[in-house]
């Protein structure tokens, strides 16, 4: 019954992936001469209070798309047209997406770098051009942009503390990392290389990146299943693919010997938790909900000239009630964040439009 869950979430994800695709979102990186004049011609009709250019790494990954539908519902709100691009994780393509927006006349651009120093001079000449340009989900600075970020470090240190206190300080474990080279992977992998230094009794299997790509995931986890005979617990730093991974685990028969952890406190996640009817130890609150709406609430503030640096999002940790005991029955430090429980951290990702409507008030 569960796995027909699992999979009925992930046909919904496809379908919304395809819908996106299907209005507009693209890996297209020349200048879209239709979609100029239409965003021209509804801002003149005066149906539209401007237009927001919107980029994001991957639109295969659930967690993206879950951003850009916040990030449209933040926008039907506001007044703004949203143009969707996916540069497919391309810093070239980035930077096309970019210019190309420039071209158009957006009045915003919010994207989620690939990478800071390679979108240096893209981020200037949006500047100089007028646009405001907003890192979203990563505080990243190239003196040209402001940020809407999380704490990736803390979430995933806390993450990693949660699991280790859950195997007792001992166990074999399996790593899935975002990415390398980007904010958001990089401090995902220091947290977790910090918090696992502390447990001499973990032996970490593998560590390797999946590329935010849900796909190559899957491809890796099935590698370590038939490579591993005991697999204590699998960590995976984006809840785009944790999903996935618990599906190919139940699959082989090894969701009782396997906990899983994810990053990103993505609805579907923490909605599987909250049943207790999968091993589903921890996972730190992001949510690409609050991160694309309050993107946008961002955007329209420096639109109208307000001087934003960087916008933190609160990260917690979320954890089962197993979990949860064997916690308050350790000495671990989790000061530096709230621990919440899967009900708890389900409301705040699902409340995501009333926890910021009042917030530049």
């Amino acid at each position: 019954m569960m796995k027909k869950r699992i999979i009925a979430m992930l046909v919904g994800v496809s379908m919304v992936i395809s819908m996106l695709v299907g209005c507009g979102s693209s890996t297209d990186s020349g200048t879209n001469s239709e979609e100029k004049e239409s965003a021209s011609a509804e801002t003149e009709e005066g149906e539209s209070k401007g237009t927001i250019g919107w980029i994001m790494i991957n639109l295969t990954n659930p967690f993206y798309v879950s951003a850009v539908e916040a990030a449209q519902e933040a926008c039907d709100e506001l007044g703004y047209e949203l143009i969707v691009k996916d540069c497919d994780g391309s810093l070239e393509s980035e930077i096309d997406n970019i210019e190309n927006f420039i071209e158009m006349g957006v009045d915003a651009i919010c994207a989620d770098f690939v990478n800071a120093e390679g979108l240096a001079d893209a981020c200037k000449k949006a500047s100089e051009a007028g646009i405001p340009m907003i890192s979203l989900f990563n505080e990243i600075n190239t003196g040209y942009n402001s940020s809407v970020a999380y704490d990736h470090y803390s979430g995933f240190k806390a993450t990693t503390i949660a699991v280790c206190e859950a195997l007792g300080g001992e166990g074999k474990v399996c790593v899935m990392q975002g990415g390398i080279g980007n904010w958001a992977g990089d401090e995902r992998t220091r947290g977790f290389e910090e918090a696992v230094a502390n447990y001499p009794g973990i032996e970490v299997l593998s560590m390797q990146p999946c590329d935010w790509d849900p796909a190559e995931g899957v491809s890796i986890a099935e590698t370590w299943l038939t490579q591993f005979d005991k697999i204590d617990a699998l960590l995976c730093m984006t809840d785009g693919v944790t999903p996935s991974l618990i599906e190919l685990i139940q699959a082989q028969g090894r969701a009782d010997e396997i906990m899983v952890a994810g990053n990103d406190g993505e609805t579907a996640v923490l909605e599987l938790m909250n049943t207790g009817d999968v091993n589903i130890g921890a996972d730190a609150l992001l949510s690409s909900l609050r991160g694309g709406y309050l993107g946008i609430l961002t955007a329209d503030q420096l639109i109208q000239g307000k001087d934003i640096d960087t916008v933190w999002i609160p990260v917690s940790l979320v954890v089962s009630d197993e979990v949860k005991a064997k916690l308050d029955a350790s000495n671990a430090d989790l000061s530096f964040i709230d621990v919440l429980t899967a009900e708890e951290g389900l409301a705040i990702a699902e409340n995501y439009m009333n926890e910021f409507k009042d917030y530049f008030k």
